[in-house]
């Protein structure tokens, strides 16, 4: 049988735990199970990109290269950390140039 990566067996484990035990753990061990899902999501995230800089340095990876607006970029990330950044009492503003025709 195989479960996959290390890292995705320890998130599924978390989960099942988590899942199965609920109501039968106090909030700080839930909390506890919810920071461990979270670093091993971030450990999977750096893997990842740890074996993407590896194929972009042998040369094994195709780029699918395309105009994009670096406005829209922009907007997009600011948007997607904008709770996190509201979690630890700061905020995002986005101030960016007039759009130029080309």
């Amino acid at each position: 049988m195989n479960c996959g990566t290390p890292l995705t067996s320890i998130k599924g484990a978390l989960g099942l735990i988590e899942m199965s035990a609920r109501d039968a753990l106090p909030a700080s061990a839930l909390r506890l199970i919810e920071i461990a899902r979270n670093n091993a999501d971030r450990l999977t995230t750096i893997v990842n990109d740890i074996l993407d800089l590896e194929k972009i340095s042998s040369g094994k990876i195709d780029f699918d290269l395309d105009h994009m607006s670096l406005n829209e970029v922009i907007d997009s990330a600011v948007h997607e950390m904008m709770p996190f950044a509201v979690t630890h009492g700061t905020s995002l503003q986005i101030d960016l140039p007039r759009r130029r025709s080309m």
